[in-house]
């Protein structure tokens, strides 16, 4: 999994082995146990200082060009499979799939008046077709989206 908060300081990737109720049922005894989570290794990468600034003035800027803010979008999905790379080789596993939570540029969790409809919303970016690309396995994003669109915060 790979998170950036909205501190900007950096990213963390947490390297997780997951095994399936179907593996965990022959150590359980439970009717339908749980997926089992492993945690194989973590590592934190700070951002570079200028990306961090980006980051920083891009959150909630009153004004800024939307091309600097596609830049920003694919310079982070750069940045994201660079930081998984490298955790793969510090920890000699490789990944078979990449959760990508994205970098908040902005959240808005109350619903407020916008050309005449009510609204919630957010916005990660962090370009998770780079780094599908770049790593060479799915990456799903977008969870903080999906939440919002069933009504969440």
């Amino acid at each position: 999994g790979v998170m950036s908060g909205t501190s900007a300081d950096g990213i963390n990737v947490a390297l997780v082995r997951v095994d399936s109720p179907a593996a965990a049922r022959k150590t359980s005894k439970a009717k339908e146990p749980a997926p089992q989570f492993h945690l194989l290794g973590h590592a934190e990468y700070p951002y570079p200082k200028e990306v961090r600034g980006c980051v920083l003035r891009s959150m909630n800027a009153a004004r800024i060009a939307v091309a600097d803010l596609a830049r920003l979008n694919f310079l982070l999905g750069e940045l994201y499979a660079d930081a998984v790379l490298a955790t793969q080789r510090r920890f000699h596993v490789k990944v078979e799939l990449i959760g990508c939570h994205g970098q908040t540029l902005y959240h808005q969790g109350e619903p407020e008046l916008f050309l005449g409809r009510k609204l919630a919303t957010t916005w990660q970016t962090g370009e998770a077709a780079v780094i599908a690309a770049r790593v060479g396995v799915p990456v799903i994003s977008d969870f903080r989206v999906a939440d919002m669109a069933v009504r969440g915060k």
